[in-house]
């Protein structure tokens, strides 16, 4: 019960203190004299919307503040169970600026948690409050409550139950969209992967690979250019070349304008040999061989440049960096999916089966209500009978919602 209840700056009242004793209390005045104003302050402590409007004209901030004394162990449950007095001093305080607070024990609450508090510790009652029992949801509340201790075990286990469901349906929606978005992210990840294993791909090796390219076709290109050379020198397989015209020319020289000279003829051997040892020489180190195996590791390069630039195509990356961060992906994405699968499969079988028990239990907390509906809709006539009403009847409807909730899969109308 409220103890003691003091009012500062609400509505009418400037200051005010009013003590409670047990029983029915009375409070009587003529008009303006500040009841309602107290039913206000009421109002706001049972958590009603506050607004500036109910301040005292030219007061900037108003308080409400009422002493509750609680039978043993009939706290409200919403009490951290830390407090083990059954007193509790709660506090509202309405500002015009905005700034309302709520508290209990002088500690600042939310008003969340303030008017859930204040809801099972109070109750106003006005001309009008029977309309609350057209509500569907308190008419269900009502019946439930009839239903004593196996009606409230029974809504608790639904609520439970149906939570659990609604979790599973969550994670395995949740998990359905990223499947399918690292499908399509990674839809060919298998072949390119399989691909690229063959490639040895490194950080900057498609930089490297195209400048060992560009360096072999230099290579390649000066080296036709030497072998073209050494073949007007010496003319191939023919054998006319320069070089035999040259051999030509000196011999006829040697024959026809000078006499026999051996140092003449030594100089013009030695030249002639020294000459063809460096075109030997110039055949070695540009040989065939040479040149087809360096034709062969370009076209080994253009290949590996080749796939490379079409698996790069194929992940939507740019660089080697970038595919190998796009290959890491993959492989991490392989393997979620595959532990995706499993768990999903799981999570399936768990969600059906708490589909399974919610029906049950919604079936029996239907029944439940049934007979609890019943109970009350024949209480209710016997106490209609007995204040000479039985021309009026009271009946409770339970009609099948065709589709399970928290609380249940019917819906309670009074008539």
């Amino acid at each position: 019960m409220i103890e003691e209840l003091t009012i500062r700056n609400i509505g009418g009242i400037t200051s005010s203190s009013l003590r409670l004793e047990r029983g029915l209390s009375v409070l009587t005045g003529e008009s303006g004299s500040g009841k309602s104003s107290v039913v206000r302050s009421l109002e706001l402590l049972a958590g009603k919307r506050g607004q500036a409007a109910f301040l005292r004209a030219g007061q900037d901030e108003g308080a409400v503040e009422a002493f509750f004394i609680f039978e043993k162990g009939k706290k409200p449950s919403l009490l951290s169970e830390e407090e083990e007095e059954d007193a509790l001093c709660a506090r509202r305080i309405l500002s015009r600026s905005g700034r309302n607070r709520t508290a209990f024990q002088g500690r600042q609450v939310p008003l969340s948690l303030f008017s859930s508090v204040m809801n099972e510790s109070m109750r106003i009652q006005s001309q009008f409050a029977q309309i609350e029992l057209l509500d569907p949801a308190r008419q269900l509340e009502i019946v439930d409550f009839c239903g004593g201790p196996a009606g409230e075990r029974l809504r608790a286990e639904l609520s439970r139950t149906f939570a659990e469901a609604l979790e599973c349906d969550r994670d395995l929606r949740a998990g359905k969209i990223k499947e399918t978005d690292l499908k399509k992210r990674f839809q060919d990840a298998e072949s390119i992967l399989a691909a690229a294993s063959s490639l040895r791909i490194t950080p900057g090796c498609d930089l490297q690979w195209e400048k060992e390219w560009e360096e072999l076709s230099n290579r390649i290109e000066k080296g036709r250019r030497i072998k073209d050379m050494l073949l007007r020198i010496t003319g191939g397989a023919s054998g006319s070349g320069a070089l035999d015209t040259i051999e030509n020319a000196g011999l006829q020289l040697l024959q026809e304008k000078f006499e026999k000279n051996s140092e003449m003829e030594e100089l013009f051997n030695d030249g002639l040999s020294s000459f063809q040892q460096f075109i030997r020489m110039i055949e070695e180190q540009n040989s065939e061989h040479s040149l087809n195996e360096m034709e062969r590791d370009t076209e080994t390069l253009e290949k590996r440049m080749g796939l490379l630039r079409k698996l790069k195509r194929s992940a939507g990356t740019a660089t080697a960096e970038a595919f190998l961060q796009w290959a890491g992906e993959a492989k991490e994405a392989t393997e979620w999916l595959r532990r995706e699968a499993g768990r999903s499969s799981l999570l399936t079988a768990k969600a059906k089966e708490l589909r399974k028990e919610a029906s049950r239990i919604a079936r029996e907390l239907r029944t439940l209500r049934l007979a609890s509906g019943s109970a009350l809709e024949e209480q209710v006539n016997r106490h209609l009978e007995d204040l000479a009403m039985e021309e009026i009847h009271f009946s409770v409807c339970v009609r099948d919602l065709g589709k399970i909730r928290s609380n249940g899969a019917d819906e309670i109308i009074f008539t």
